[in-house]
């Protein structure tokens, strides 16, 4: 059998355990609790975002500018939320674990949102 990860902090683990620890799995199992109670929260939250870009692409071609704005809106929702929320697939925690899945995730919707931000912000500004 091959190696696996411990599902919380990632390490590898040579034996038939899921966790390297019972710390890790105490992390894990919290970790656990507070997505199943927020994962309502969580996909309400990227569809009200995904609504506003949708009803923004379509306003562009009446009124660019409020298109525009609205989509930047919705893009600051969706990104927002997986910086509050940072869920990521079962496939990467596996692979990865918890802690460097959220940690990734974060980190990709930080970039995103400062990706579309910086522009929109620059004409704002100058």
């Amino acid at each position: 059998m091959g190696k696996k990860r411990c599902l919380y902090c990632g390490k590898l683990i040579t034996n038939d355990k899921t966790y390297c620890d019972i710390q890790c799995k105490d992390n894990y199992n919290n970790f656990e609790q507070y997505a199943s109670k927020r994962t309502k929260a969580f996909l309400i939250s990227l569809s009200i975002a995904m609504i506003i870009i949708f009803l923004g692409i379509i306003l562009m071609a009446a009124r660019k500018e409020i298109g525009v704005i609205m989509s930047i809106i919705g893009g600051v929702g969706v990104f927002g939320t997986f910086i509050v929320l940072p869920f990521g697939t079962p496939e990467t925690v596996k692979l990865l674990g918890v802690k460097k899945t959220t940690l990734i995730v974060r980190i990709v919707a930080l970039v995103m949102l400062i990706w579309i931000l910086v522009p929109f912000l620059k004409d704002a500004i100058f």
